[in-house]
């Protein structure tokens, strides 16, 4: 297992570039938190929480916030399946949120761009973006 899992950090952690104030040893946890400012989610936030599972991270998050219209809370919560990295310092996240539809959070490290992403049973994909911030410990 602990070789899983520095396995994960070197390979998937690693691509992630300056992380911030990262702890030497593997790694147990990522967080990724941050607000959404545009797009169909816009005015809402997100958090993401994972740990190393084999090569890949998984866990849980939620998109939660209030509808400015009429002040109904609203909280949408997510399982986390697969993540990946596309370029240094760029975390993706993918899974499903609990009532079905496919998720993907992009995030960059240690803060930066943020863009959630969840797709529609009619086949539409509703993407918002914002900024956000990873971190690793």
């Amino acid at each position: 297992m602990m070789k899983r899992t520095l396995a994960l950090s070197l390979a998937v952690l690693g691509s992630l570039g300056s992380v911030g104030a990262v702890s030497a040893g593997p790694t147990t946890s990522v967080m990724v938190t941050g607000s959404l400012t545009a797009g169909g989610a816009a005015g809402s936030f997100v958090t993401a929480s994972c740990a190393p599972r084999g090569s890949i991270l998984t866990g849980s998050g939620a998109l939660y916030g209030v509808n400015p219209q009429n002040g109904y809370r609203y909280s949408y919560p997510f399982l986390i399946t697969s993540s990946r990295t596309v370029a240094p310092n760029q975390l993706i996240l993918t899974g499903n949120m609990i009532n079905g539809p496919r998720i993907s959070l992009t995030a960059t490290s240690p803060s930066g761009k943020l863009t959630f992403a969840y797709l529609l049973a009619n086949g539409t994909t509703v993407v918002s973006t914002g900024q956000g911030t990873v971190t690793v410990r």
